[in-house]
């Protein structure tokens, strides 16, 4: 199933040159083959929200592996260094789900991933918790990575648990924007199943002879098969 909702296929040309193209578009994004008329390469692939980056981290379904690989890479580009992890796939990690350095100092990293939205006292009981494992560890601070919304006042309150330890909190809009950077679109892939695809491109065509138009690929198979 390609979950097209309309399918159509003739001669157009282009700068001059007639050619023969297909073009789908419905569920998913709008797919044009030119030179050929090979149905089988315009793949739905669902329509991306511009705000997908978003939904997906806030409906996590990865395990732990994936959420502190992620967590990895999100606070190393934020200056975090040396990052010498737990147990990813599963152990006892001490409090602390991987040290890590910035500016020569000590810090642990917690990450807690939920599918959904939870409480903001379920959060806090989470980095509470993760936090007697830094202190106990020796770190000057703690980076937290959520997947979870924060607003403003309950950051500042995060940050403000404990005057003698230091927070840094990795919010879910905060990795949205970290992810969302053009440059980092190989991790959208990885960790959250978003292609990016290369940048649209844009051409004048127009339709040269009778075209064919179908509003279901049923009736292109009928077309082209029976």
């Amino acid at each position: 199933q390609s979950g097209f909702t309309s399918i159509a296929f003739g001669r157009c040309k282009i700068d001059g040159s007639t050619r023969r193209f297909c073009s789908a578009e419905g569920v998913g994004r709008r797919v044009g083959v030119f030179d050929c008329i090979r149905i089988g390469t315009a793949v739905a692939t669902g329509r991306r929200r511009f705000d997908e980056t978003w939904h997906r981290l806030r409906d996590w379904t990865g395990g732990q592996p994936e959420e502190e690989m992620l967590s990895w890479q999100v606070i190393a580009a934020a200056g975090y260094s040396k990052i010498d992890p737990s147990h990813p796939h599963g152990g006892p990690d001490k409090g602390a789900d991987a040290l890590c350095e910035k500016d020569g100092e000590k810090w642990v990293l917690a990450v807690y991933f939920a599918r959904g939205e939870k409480t903001y006292t379920t959060i806090k009981n989470k980095l509470v918790k993760d936090m007697k494992g830094a202190k106990s560890r020796g770190a000057v601070g703690i980076v937290f990575v959520t997947n979870q919304e924060l607003r403003l006042a309950e950051r500042e309150k995060l940050e403000q648990l404990d005057p003698d330890l230091k927070v840094d909190v990795f919010h879910l809009l905060r990795i949205t924007e970290f992810l969302d950077e053009p440059k980092n679109a190989r991790l959208l892939e990885d960790y959250l199943d978003i292609v990016t695809g290369p940048p649209p491109v844009l051409i004048k065509a127009e339709v040269a002879g009778a075209a064919h138009g179908f509003l279901d690929e049923g009736a292109v198979i009928d077309f082209f098969v029976h």
